[in-house]
């Protein structure tokens, strides 16, 4: 099956994409819409994979700088816990796989 170049011109565009890409290549879930407690405060994601995350990436965010990283709660099954250095209120973006 011939690949195409794939560009992005608008966020919209962008979530369908990645998506498609979740559902059809890879076991993962896009979370949409997290929505920071605070910078090091534990926050949870329900990622409805049924098994414990192997990882996960931030994929944008209403801040030009976040970080994020592992909370202090194990993720099991059916929730992940991380950390972010974004202020309360910032909305990001996590790609759970």
């Amino acid at each position: 099956m011939p690949r195409k170049l794939v560009t992005f011109s608008d966020n919209a565009a962008l979530d369908r994409q990645v998506g498609e890409i979740c559902r059809t290549a890879v076991d993962s879930r896009f979370v949409f819409t997290v929505v920071s407690p605070g910078s090091g405060i534990e926050f949870s994601i329900k990622h409805g994979l049924d098994r414990v995350p192997s990882g996960y990436v931030l994929a944008g965010g209403s801040e030009a700088i976040i970080s994020l990283w592992d909370g202090t709660t194990p993720s099991d099954k059916e929730t992940l816990y991380l950390q972010v250095s974004a202020g309360p209120g910032a909305v990001f973006k996590v790609l759970v796989f």
